[in-house]
């Protein structure tokens, strides 16, 4: 018979293998040196195997064996018989205890023959070690050991493969090994452990070998040409993994960084992403990373039609609204033009109302546009839109209030060249004056009349120097502009006392170059027409007043000026009154002076004229 013995962490240990049909096996060779790191060396050659044989004990092919007859009660060896250390026990015609005092260095040995149903109990009272050879048994054996180390080597053999042998090994303080041999199949041997929780049963040496196979060496964990461990989630660390199991996804900004990316940083079958334009590449040939042949961008496919499936759009069970647009899944819909045209209408936008819009700039994505940013786009347009309007029709032109400063007045016509064939309804400005054209062929000027009038009564001063007959201003004077002509009329009428002086009136001409052509013609108060004087100046440069009433004693008098100013160099004109005495005058409330532009310094007329 061969014997494996194989000890756990908890001491114990059953083995179970075939019934013993053969010989006894020759005693096994001696173990082979253990080698470094707890790796056992080969095993020794095992012995020869013993002849076949009946099924009988051991202990009969003994010598020196003691034979204990159990046929008369329970049986005590003393120490004297325990020196033979070999016992064969038979005869038992009823539940028998064989009570043992084995000697301290050796095991005893037991071979008990038991063809009846009684229980034997080999009681050691010391503890040490049993052999036991367990033939014929129909019931039970009971090992016990009282103090020590235990070791029970039991073999069970049958006879009778219909019934089932229990054997039962009892360790009162401490572990013990525990062998049986015997059971044909798993069926037909039933082992009840009533060791201690030192004590576990094992299984086969067939099973405990194979499952030794399986086993790992702690050493080659996590270590090359060895096997991978697992963390505290049951899974395989990262670093333990190769590289070519992972696809990796790396970033990189542009494509510099993506040139300059090694075998270090990517590998065949990395995905790397460029940030400054979001496309992916595929690392299809490590040996080009630094150039374009070294990746294949990502482009997205098509889906192919679905094998099984209706190429159509099948119609939902329960159709759905999209903003309001009814959409039952066979069609493709509109929605914003629908909705749009569906909702309530508002005539008065408000700056935080919102318009769709398609972005152009933007992969036709759609965006909002609020009414605010919409009137300022519109008016940014208009800004930049050139001043000439060509063949354009404005119906009822209705222009806004002007500014304070320049570029903000209502109507602003720029200057240039008047029509060679006047229009009807024409208005045109040369740089000097507007003119309109009442009817084809006809034009005219636009009066633009500059004036001003008394709003009270003025009171001259008592000198007899030139002063200004008009107050609306601080000099009384106007400035006229070069290369202009101008029509102008003066009424004035003042009052004063008896005294007898001159009374001097006239256009003062205090700076440019200009000539100043007029009539004048006046009426002392209380006489009548035709009484009065008469003054005509023609082409005057003048800068002082004209006399027109001399040395008389009236109070008053009118006083009326007409004429023509050509401007060859801009300057200004006074409207200016001179008196011989003091006679205490005062010009009289709405009198006036006004000046209209009638074209260049060299204008003859305007209209048709033939």
């Amino acid at each position: 018979m061969t014997i494996d013995v194989i000890i756990t962490e908890e001491s114990s240990i059953v083995v179970i293998e075939t019934p013993m049909e053969q010989g006894i096996r020759g005693v096994q060779g001696e173990q082979g040196i253990q080698g470094e790191q707890g790796i056992q060396g080969p095993t020794g050659s095992a012995g020869a195997d013993g002849s076949d044989a009946d099924i009988t004990p051991i202990m009969e092919t003994l010598t020196d064996v003691l034979t204990v007859d159990m046929s008369a009660g329970n049986v005590t060896l003393s120490s004297a018989n325990s020196k033979r250390h070999a016992y064969h026990l038979t005869g038992a015609t009823e539940e028998r205890t064989i009570t043992f005092t084995p000697t301290a260095d050796t095991p005893a040995m037991f071979s008990v023959v038991n063809s009846t149903d009684y229980d034997i109990t080999i009681a050691f009272s010391t503890g040490e070690g049993a052999i036991v050879d367990y033939v014929d048994a129909k019931t039970a054996c009971v090992v016990a050991f009282a103090a020590g180390v235990g070791f029970a080597v039991v073999r069970i053999a049958l006879t009778n493969s219909a019934t089932y042998q229990n054997y039962q090994h009892a360790l009162t303080s401490h572990g013990g090994y525990m062998i049986a041999q015997g059971a044909q199949t798993a069926a037909d041997a039933k082992v009840e452990d009533n060791l201690t929780a030192s004590t576990t049963v094992a299984p086969s040496k067939t099973a405990v070998n194979t499952a030794l196979g399986l086993k790992i060496d702690s050493s080659t964990r996590g270590q090359s040409s060895g096997v991978a461990t697992l963390d505290a989630y049951g899974q395989i660390p990262i670093g333990q993994i190769p590289p070519a199991a992972i696809e990796r996804l790396v970033l990189v900004a542009d494509q510099t960084a993506r040139y300059a990316l090694t075998t270090a940083t990517v590998q065949l079958g990395d995905t790397v992403k460029q940030t400054d334009t979001g496309q992916m590449y595929f690392v299809s040939d490590d040996a080009n990373l630094g150039n374009s042949a070294g990746y294949t961008a990502y482009s997205a496919g098509t889906a192919a039609a679905c094998s099984g499936l209706s190429a159509t759009a099948t119609a939902l069970a329960t159709p759905r609204t999209i903003d309001g647009v009814t959409f039952d899944g066979t069609a493709n819909i509109t929605v914003l033009a629908p909705a749009t045209h569906a909702a309530t209408s508002k005539a008065t936008p408000v700056d935080a109302d919102e318009l769709p819009i398609v972005d152009s700039e933007a992969a036709n994505v759609l965006k909002k546009l609020t009414w605010a940013n919409l009137k300022a786009a519109i008016a940014t347009y208009y800004n930049g839109l050139t001043a000439t309007m060509t063949g354009k029709t404005i119906t009822a032109l209705i222009l806004s209030a002007g500014g304070t400063v320049a570029g903000t007045a209502p109507l602003k016509l720029t200057s240039g060249s008047l029509l060679t064939t006047p229009e009807a309804g024409a208005i045109g400005f040369d740089g000097k004056v507007m003119y309109q054209s009442p009817t084809a062929g006809n034009r005219g000027v636009l009066p633009t009349t500059m004036f001003m009038a008394l709003a009270a009564n003025y009171t001259l001063g008592t000198g007899t120097t030139v002063q200004k007959l008009f107050n609306g201003s601080t000099n009384g004077r106007i400035t006229l502009e070069s290369d202009t002509t101008y029509m102008f009329r003066m009424n004035v009428h003042y009052t004063g006392t008896t005294t007898a002086a001159d009374k001097s009136f006239g256009i003062v001409v205090d700076s440019g170059s200009m000539a100043v052509s007029y009539s004048m013609t006046g009426v002392p108060v209380g006489e009548e027409a035709g009484s009065g004087g008469v003054v005509c100046k023609w082409g005057t440069t003048s800068t002082a007043p004209v006399i027109l009433f001399t040395a008389n004693t009236n109070a008053g008098g009118s006083v009326s000026i007409e004429g023509i100013i050509r401007v060859t160099t801009g300057g200004t004109i006074t409207p200016s009154f001179k008196q011989s005495a003091n006679f205490s005058p005062v010009l009289k409330k709405d009198s006036f002076i006004m000046l209209t532009p009638i074209g260049n310094a060299a204008v003859v007329s305007s209209g048709n004229w033939s």
